[in-house]
């Protein structure tokens, strides 16, 4: 039976983790009482709400947590057919910024931050504590882990 600390059932663990992680990110579960988003609310409702979270979802597995700010492209993407709501909603609120035609959210960009830093620390831990033991099959798990850690957090393990 293979345990936490049998190397082997490690590797398939950190496979299937790495085959099967899917993007998420943590968000304030009373974020609906945050004043930029009442505001927003008042405005477009639900409506407005669901859209935010569409943008926010979309920013999360954009490259550095940034879209362009093409308001018609953005409507095509969420079958939205009104480009001015949606430009209402990224622009008058405070919700997001606009930096060198792109826009993103800074609450995205510190949470995702953090995550990335716990995600790396953690990865880090693991593989300092697996890379002390001189067994060749723990050595083997430790390599993997510095790969993911090397390659930067990609979904993909090198070999």
């Amino acid at each position: 039976m293979h345990t936490f600390r049998d190397p082997l059932f490690l590797a398939d663990l950190f496979l299937f983790m790495i085959k099967y992680k899917k993007p998420h990110f943590s968000h304030d579960a009373y974020s609906r009482n945050d004043q930029k988003i009442v505001a927003m609310m008042a405005k477009y409702h639900w409506k407005g709400y669901g859209l935010y979270w569409g943008i926010i979802e979309l920013l999360r597995v954009s490259p550095g947590y940034e879209y362009p700010a093409d308001y018609a492209n953005l409507c095509k993407y969420f079958q939205f057919r009104s480009e001015l709501i949606l430009r209402s909603i990224i622009n008058d609120f405070g919700l997001f910024q606009i930096k060198n035609g792109m826009f993103y959210s800074d609450s995205l960009k510190r949470r995702m931050l953090m995550m990335e830093y716990k995600s790396k620390k953690a990865s880090a831990s693991v593989y300092h504590r697996y890379n002390s033991d001189k067994s060749k099959e723990v050595s083997g798990v430790a390599e993997i882990i510095k790969r993911m850690i090397d390659n930067n957090s990609t979904n993909v393990v090198r070999t």
